[in-house]
């Protein structure tokens, strides 16, 4: 997953990203990282005792279409977007605190973004799930996180109108409405 980190002072909520410049840029494998592991998300010294933020935007993988539980847990705010679609917020000032949400998906690639910051130097950021069928929270593997999406997956197609179950004449030409994400270009 792609990351950018940002240095903020000072941050009671997440900020509007797209208003401000990344203090570094790079990648993980997983989102799960405590105070120490958190220097090398944000690059700061210990010292600095102001507020941060990362923006954490990339695909998911999932191999069975079912509802999947995410967990954010965090010390400070943090918010899981997947398909567009907010599945869990837990925005504010606060110790380490979890919260949960449940999204229905496909088999395949999923978009995520994952935003955070931290108001002082105990932070905390951990994405798990549980997957249908399972009865356990696991942190989600980096075997199904990607900063992009690889290849070899076909395009995704949702038709947006007509509606399912319609009927039509033979011959009469019908008009597809319809939304195309091709997740490896």
């Amino acid at each position: 997953v792609e990351y950018h980190s940002f240095r903020e002072n000072p941050l009671s909520t997440i900020p509007d990203f797209t208003a401000l410049s990344p203090r570094r840029v790079g990648f993980i494998d997983k989102v799960a990282y405590s105070k120490c592991e958190m220097y090398d998300v944000v690059q700061h010294d210990f010292a600095f005792t102001g507020s941060f933020a990362s923006r954490h935007f990339g695909y998911v993988y999932v191999n069975a279409a079912g509802t999947y539980v995410f967990r954010l847990k965090s010390d400070d705010g943090s918010r899981l977007v997947v398909d567009g679609t907010t599945v869990v917020d837990n925005d504010g000032l606060h110790a380490v605190t979890t919260a949960s949400g449940e999204i229905f998906l496909e088999s395949g690639m999923h978009e995520i973004e994952l935003l955070f910051f931290g108001h002082r130097n105990d932070s905390l950021l951990e994405l798990s799930w549980t997957t249908p069928g399972a009865t356990s929270l696991t942190l989600v593997p980096s075997t199904r996180l990607f900063h992009r999406a690889p290849g070899n997956f076909a395009p995704k197609v949702s038709v947006l109108s007509p509606d399912q179950g319609g009927v039509y004449a033979a011959g009469q030409p019908v008009e597809l409405s319809a939304d195309v994400r091709d997740f490896d270009g």
